[in-house]
């Protein structure tokens, strides 16, 4: 068993379009033209054009409310806590 999730965790990560992402959090995203990964987090928002919750991720000049585009990898997992103070 233990094996088994070691191998899962150095495999590489799956690169997700778009329209598979379906979860916040923490993701690296970069434009479909294959540029550099930036990290970005997605989050719920509640669209009232669209009359329903849709996935946004922060753009340097704000969010993006359209269909998310481009390719992802996560969401990221959080660092465990560091208890080497205690």
């Amino acid at each position: 068993m233990l094996l088994a999730e070691i191998e899962r965790l150095k495999a590489p990560q799956k690169v997700l379009k778009a329209g598979e992402v379906t979860e916040p959090g923490w993701y690296w995203w970069r434009k479909e033209d294959k540029s550099e990964w930036i990290p970005r987090e997605l989050e719920w928002y509640y669209s009232e054009r669209m009359n329903k919750s849709v996935l946004i991720f922060w753009l340097d000049l704000g969010y993006d409310s359209q269909n998310l585009y481009g390719e992802f990898i996560g969401p990221i997992p959080y660092p465990e806590p560091d208890h080497a103070g205690s």
